[in-house]
């Protein structure tokens, strides 16, 4: 007898669509910002952008991170070799 897995238990959700971003009432704003309170075509495309620089610089931050990392072992390396 051959058992096969059943149906996923959960569906699987859709991919979000570009462009949707959700703006907040110019009352409910948690800046206060007025871009933020109108969201034309641009401000969605400024925000995405915003989005993938806020991506990029949390990465490089990550790799400096480990850089600094790899180069403190490496000095750690170097001292018990001169001992």
């Amino acid at each position: 007898m051959i058992f096969t897995p059943g149906p996923p238990s959960t569906p699987k959700h859709k991919k979000s669509q570009r462009g949707a971003a959700f703006t907040y009432p110019s009352q409910q704003s948690p800046r206060n910002e007025p871009y933020v309170a109108r969201a034309s075509t641009s401000e969605t495309e400024d925000q995405s952008m915003m989005g993938k620089f806020v991506k990029v610089e949390r990465q490089v931050h990550d790799m400096g991170k480990k850089l600094d990392f790899l180069v403190d072992m490496h000095l750690q390396h170097l001292e018990r070799l001169q001992v």
